[in-house]
């Protein structure tokens, strides 16, 4: 499987089908834990809606995603609003017009991008937290030497 960091680093980036033909633009990743499941793809010219399909058997390219189901299925598969991960009904539609069984199914899943600002959140609070602690540590030499 394609490791979350370096799959999120695809998003805008075009999607194949496995059949090569082209199914759209990698719009999000949706991950369980830190293993990416599912993304949304947006296709289409005018109307440009969004798709959500399985990431088992993906594989990326100079420029590309290819997913391991062919452009027309992707294409045929239930939309997204993009408001957030799928939910379980969502999820239950895309195993079933797949033919599997989602990791993450039933679970919680996490955007790629929400998880890159969660993780960018954490460092800083870790960061200001060692900060504060420099700091009282100081001070509390500061105040033994007075």
């Amino acid at each position: 499987m394609i490791g979350v960091e370096f799959l999120a680093d695809w998003l805008g980036e075009e999607v194949l089908g496995a059949d090569g033909e082209k199914a759209g633009k990698l719009e999000e990743i949706y991950l369980d834990g830190t293993q990416p499941v599912i993304a949304e793809v947006k296709a289409g010219g005018l109307r440009r809606k969004t798709h959500l399909v399985p990431l088992d058997g993906a594989v990326v390219g100079r420029d590309y995603v290819r997913v391991a189901h062919s452009a027309a299925l992707v294409g045929g598969a239930p939309g997204h609003s993009g408001d957030g991960p799928p939910d379980a009904a969502t999820l239950n539609g895309v195993a079933e017009h797949y033919g599997l069984l989602l990791r993450g199914e039933g679970g919680t899943l996490e955007g790629s991008t929400a998880r890159k600002a969660r993780l960018a959140a954490e460092e800083e609070a870790e960061r200001a937290e060692a900060e504060a602690e420099r700091a009282r540590a100081e001070a509390e030499r500061a105040r033994g030497g007075a």
